[in-house]
């Protein structure tokens, strides 16, 4: 089976281990296992299934339309940060969309991968 990779809109930076990927407005960021991010031609992808790590949330509000999207979450509540879609309390990157949301508190801004 191919592994599924969502576009990251944003930069990666080289942090030693893992990547830290900020979006290009500055709404958001997330740090990833180099083994979980593709950079091809300055195009950044996230794979589905990582564990990522949020360090910075996004401030827009849940759109209405895409309410399903969290429904691979365990709790239900998913941030999108650079159109990739991340579960608040396992950090699992679990879709792609085109919105800017946070449902997660800052105490779940934390969750995902410990050594990202």
């Amino acid at each position: 089976m191919t592994e599924q990779w969502f576009p990251f809109s944003g930069t990666a930076v080289d942090n030693g281990a893992a990547w830290l990927l900020s979006t290009f407005d500055g709404d958001g960021a997330l740090a990833a296992l180099k083994t979980d991010v593709r950079i091809e031609r300055d195009a950044v992808s996230v794979r589905c299934g990582a564990l990522v790590k949020v360090i910075r949330g996004a401030r827009g509000g849940y759109p209405g339309s895409l309410q399903d999207v969290a429904k691979n979450c365990p709790c239900g509540r998913s941030c999108c940060i650079g159109f990739v879609v991340v579960c608040c309390e396992t950090g699992e990157v679990v879709n792609s969309a085109a919105g800017i949301w946070n449902e997660c508190s800052e105490e779940n801004n934390q969750s995902g991968t410990e050594s990202a």
